[in-house]
């Protein structure tokens, strides 16, 4: 075999085994636009009875892909054990990645009990807040600098 030839193989192949062991991050999820009120209730009260935990809580130590999970300094339980901090992994591509020092929100975490996911989004607040019993933007104003109300 032609050495150039066995070089460009190799080369190939290298490059080949890098582009396919490379982590994609892609996730599809559309709501449906004959999507009304009933099915968005029904959507967060099954997020809801799914979840393992569900905290309001701010990052202290962000994510890191590959090296380490996010910490998550709890500020309040809606659901679960209690807790003064909580590790925050990514499980596939439809993982909320909490990359951002200080970054607060309210987390509706599947998993544990030593590392966590957090697959839902927000998009949903309204009617997660109205079976939790708590409007987010009430009892904890999620801006930068704020601290959480007791």
């Amino acid at each position: 075999m032609d050495i150039g030839l066995l070089r460009f193989t190799c080369a190939s192949a290298a490059i080949w085994l890098t582009v396919a062991a490379t982590p994609v991050h892609a996730c599809a999820v559309v709501v449906p636009e004959t999507w009304g009120a009933r099915e968005m209730r029904q959507a967060a009260k099954r997020a809801v009875d799914n979840a393992t935990l569900i905290v309001d809580g701010e990052v202290i130590r962000p994510f890191i892909p590959g090296r380490q999970t996010a910490l998550v300094r709890v500020a309040r339980v809606f659901k679960g054990q209690q807790r003064v901090e909580v590790e925050v992994g990514e499980g596939d591509s439809c993982s909320i990645i909490l990359d951002r020092l200080g970054q607060k929100s309210r987390m509706i975490l599947i998993g544990g009990p030593s590392i966590y996911l957090l697959q839902e989004d927000q998009s949903n607040a309204r009617y997660e807040d109205q079976l939790l019993g708590s409007d987010r933007r009430k009892v904890w104003p999620f801006v930068e600098d704020l601290e959480p109300a007791k």
